[in-house]
């Protein structure tokens, strides 16, 4: 994979996503490329957390920023 300047890597609490963070990291170690993280939020699964309606929106983003923080510390 050479001459790769941009990799964007949609993550989810999964570990296919852990491992394609792996994945970016290491071609970011080869090409020095800039990784760009998107979190993609599970509705189904967060909603069944959220006991008001009200609240869906502000789980998605406590959870999203839990696991993009994570990702970046990596």
């Amino acid at each position: 994979m050479d001459n790769v300047k941009r990799i964007l890597v949609p993550i989810d609490s999964s570990e296919i996503a852990e491992r394609a963070m792996q994945q970016a990291i290491k071609i970011n170690r080869l090409n020095e490329a800039e990784v760009h993280i998107l979190y993609v939020a599970d509705i189904n699964k967060l909603a069944i957390n959220a006991y008001l309606s009200d609240n869906v929106l502000i789980e998605i983003e406590k959870s999203g920023q839990c696991i993009l923080n994570a990702a970046k510390e990596l």
